[in-house]
Protein backbone atom coordinates (compact mmCIF):
# COMPACT_ATOMS: atom_id res chain seq x y z
CA UNK A 1 0.00 0.00 0.00
CA UNK A 2 2.93 2.28 0.72
CA UNK A 3 4.53 1.86 -2.69
CA UNK A 4 1.06 2.52 -4.20
CA UNK A 5 0.70 5.57 -2.25
CA UNK A 6 4.03 6.86 -2.91
CA UNK A 7 3.77 5.85 -6.56
CA UNK A 8 0.40 8.04 -6.59
CA UNK A 9 2.23 10.88 -5.18
CA UNK A 10 4.82 11.05 -7.15
CA UNK A 11 2.55 10.34 -10.50
CA UNK A 12 1.22 13.91 -9.01
CA UNK A 13 4.20 15.40 -8.78
CA UNK A 14 5.28 14.83 -12.22
CA UNK A 15 1.78 15.96 -13.37
CA UNK A 16 2.47 19.44 -12.05
CA UNK A 17 6.03 19.54 -12.95
CA UNK A 18 4.64 18.31 -16.65
CA UNK A 19 1.92 20.88 -16.60
CA UNK A 20 4.16 23.84 -15.44
CA UNK A 21 6.87 23.15 -18.24
CA UNK A 22 3.93 22.92 -20.85
CA UNK A 23 2.64 25.83 -19.49
CA UNK A 24 6.11 27.63 -19.96
CA UNK A 25 6.41 26.52 -23.26
CA UNK A 26 2.54 27.94 -24.24
CA UNK A 27 3.64 31.36 -22.39
CA UNK A 28 6.55 31.29 -24.58
CA UNK A 29 5.00 30.28 -27.69
CA UNK A 30 2.67 33.18 -27.26
CA UNK A 31 4.74 36.06 -26.42
CA UNK A 32 6.89 35.13 -30.03
CA UNK A 33 3.82 34.68 -31.69
CA UNK A 34 2.83 38.34 -30.28
CA UNK A 35 6.51 39.40 -31.39
CA UNK A 36 5.68 38.11 -34.69
CA UNK A 37 2.58 39.64 -34.96
CA UNK A 38 4.06 42.71 -33.93
CA UNK A 39 6.67 42.74 -36.30
CA UNK A 40 4.25 42.02 -39.15
CA UNK A 41 2.10 44.73 -38.29
CA UNK A 42 4.50 47.15 -38.61
CA UNK A 43 5.40 46.46 -41.83
CA UNK A 44 2.12 46.97 -42.95
CA UNK A 45 1.53 50.01 -41.37
CA UNK A 46 5.01 51.68 -42.54
CA UNK A 47 3.91 50.67 -46.25
CA UNK A 48 0.59 51.86 -45.74
CA UNK A 49 2.04 55.14 -44.59
CA UNK A 50 4.38 55.09 -47.16
CA UNK A 51 1.87 54.81 -49.84
CA UNK A 52 -0.12 57.56 -48.75
CA UNK A 53 3.04 59.79 -48.34
CA UNK A 54 3.98 59.25 -52.39
CA UNK A 55 0.46 59.83 -53.56
CA UNK A 56 0.65 62.79 -51.35
CA UNK A 57 3.93 63.84 -52.93
CA UNK A 58 2.55 62.93 -56.25
CA UNK A 59 -0.30 65.34 -55.74
CA UNK A 60 1.76 67.95 -54.34
CA UNK A 61 3.94 68.23 -57.28
CA UNK A 62 2.05 67.20 -60.25
CA UNK A 63 3.70 64.19 -61.13
CA UNK A 64 1.78 62.05 -63.04
CA UNK A 65 3.04 58.72 -64.95
CA UNK A 66 0.25 59.66 -68.53
CA UNK A 67 -0.26 63.53 -68.01
CA UNK A 68 -4.11 64.42 -67.02
CA UNK A 69 -4.53 60.67 -65.79
CA UNK A 70 -4.91 60.04 -62.63
CA UNK A 71 -4.61 56.49 -61.78
CA UNK A 72 -7.51 54.10 -59.69
CA UNK A 73 -5.44 54.64 -56.50
CA UNK A 74 -5.19 58.64 -56.69
CA UNK A 75 -8.98 58.74 -57.42
CA UNK A 76 -9.73 56.62 -54.29
CA UNK A 77 -7.22 57.77 -51.93
CA UNK A 78 -8.52 61.46 -52.34
CA UNK A 79 -12.28 60.98 -52.59
CA UNK A 80 -11.90 59.21 -49.58
CA UNK A 81 -9.94 62.20 -47.85
CA UNK A 82 -12.20 64.24 -49.11
CA UNK A 83 -15.19 62.15 -47.63
CA UNK A 84 -13.31 61.82 -44.33
CA UNK A 85 -11.90 65.69 -44.44
CA UNK A 86 -15.79 66.77 -44.71
CA UNK A 87 -16.44 65.37 -41.41
CA UNK A 88 -13.62 65.93 -39.17
CA UNK A 89 -12.45 69.36 -40.41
Amino acid sequence: MKTLILNNAHQVQNQENTFKARLGYEIEKGKKELVDFAKYLYVVAVLVLLVVAILEIKRMYQIDLFPGIDTPFDNVYFAGKEQFGQGVL
